[in-house]
């Protein structure tokens, strides 16, 4: 598995398996494997959305830069290029998100701006964005997210929405001023920073720094904006509709959290101590909506330094995400964490699907060229008061 900028992705249809239960002394549900897929192609491929309207997936190819649209099976339905420099072309860097519009539309957001192109990859307009943090990736990072206000659609945009917000940190002023988000008005361009670090969060706690440790997971459901901090001890949850006033917080509560030490701001250059805090530090990772009751959040429970040192000393190397044991999932309902814990499916869970579903890229020999990818789905079902999870 590449690193987070390189990640490589591939895509055809295949049967379930075998399945193999796996218990988690968790909740009343189950995460079970109830689809695989696969797609035949020269150079790797990641999906970054899925529109039910259409019931395609859109994906980037990290060898050609292609867009690409697939079917529910995985077959190839469309492949367009739109990178370099003329009409309906994006530029030179390849897009940092990549995703469906409200409308059908495809929406490419690059470091700079921020284009919506037609079903047939024609483009139909196009905002700037101000960034100081141009970023350079294989393959989009995630996919945009918008809300609708007045009439005109907003898009939180920025790498800073996909990346640890240390690299924007170079000063105390950086300190002070950093906010979560930019967002954008597609129609009319206007651009403001959104949330900013509250005085109460775990990032103004210390005049040290977390490095690769300040990124964050979010959704947006109705009016309502979720967020969860790779260190926070709570999701906070934001009204739209009201200029982004912080409206609730849900607790999180880890059954094993090994909480990072900050080191001076600066101290970027001693890798050997920022490496450390990246790979043993417990840590918020992902967020996934369900249903409009129900979701899930991923997190780190992270390691101790003796275990890292053993893993150095040994020559092993490894990313935390890799570590299957101390890779867990929670559950929300209605507002609030239900007991328990789930084990993560094998693999790379990507986004949610309709019908309680969530999209898994299946795990990848390294030491093989392989010209596909495979891809899982899994269903979250209610079950007995013993969860399992369901692997081919």
């Amino acid at each position: 598995m590449k690193n987070l900028l390189l990640i490589p992705f591939c895509i055809a249809f295949l049967a379930c398996g075998n399945k193999n239960e796996v218990e988690s002394e968790a909740t009343s549900f189950t995460l079970e494997r109830v689809d695989s897929f696969q797609v035949d192609y020269l150079t790797h491929v990641r999906i970054l959305d899925y529109s039910p309207e259409e019931d395609i997936f859109l994906a980037f190819s990290e060898g050609d830069d292609n867009f690409i649209e697939l079917d529910p099976n995985g077959k190839i339905l469309k492949t367009v290029n739109r990178k370099g420099e003329g009409p309906d072309t994006f530029g030179a860097r390849n897009p940092v998100a990549l995703s469906f519009g409200p409308h059908g539309e495809r929406m490419v957001q690059t470091s700079f701006q921020l284009i919506s192109y037609d079903q047939d990859y024609q483009q139909t307009h196009k905002s700037g964005i101000r960034n100081m943090l141009p970023v350079r990736a294989n393959v989009p990072l995630g996919k945009n997210q918008f809300f609708n206000l007045d009439g005109d659609y907003h898009y939180l945009v920025g790498p800073s929405t996909y990346l640890s917000n240390h690299a924007l940190i170079h000063d105390e002023e950086g300190r002070d001023t950093l906010q979560n988000f930019l967002v954008l008005n597609f129609e009319t361009g206007a651009l403001q920073s959104a949330v900013p670090y509250g005085p109460e969060g775990v990032y103004k706690e210390t005049d040290h720094i977390y490095y690769n440790l300040m990124g964050k997971s979010y959704f947006i459901q109705d009016d309502e904006l979720f967020v969860a901090q790779n260190l926070g001890s709570s999701i906070q949850v934001y009204d739209l509709k009201n200029d982004f006033k912080l409206s609730r917080q849900i607790p999180i509560s880890h059954k094993n959290w090994k909480k990072a030490t900050p080191i001076p701001l600066g101290s970027n250059s001693d890798m050997d101590k920022v490496n450390a805090i990246f790979h043993t530090s417990g840590r918020n990772k992902s967020l996934y909506p369900i249903n409009e009751n129900t979701f899930l959040l991923s997190y780190y429970t992270g390691i101790a330094q003796s275990k890292y040192e053993t893993f150095r000393s040994e020559g092993i190397s490894f990313m935390p995400k890799n570590l299957r044991d101390e890779n867990k999932l929670l559950i929300f309902r209605d507002g609030r964490q239900l007991e328990g814990e789930i084990d993560l499916p094998s693999g790379t869970m990507l986004f949610s699907l309709p019908g309680d579903r969530l999209l898994v890229l299946d795990e990848t020999n390294e030491d093989v060229e392989e010209e596909f990818t495979k891809y899982s789905i899994y269903q979250l079902k209610e079950g007995n008061a013993t969860s399992s999870q369901s692997f081919q």
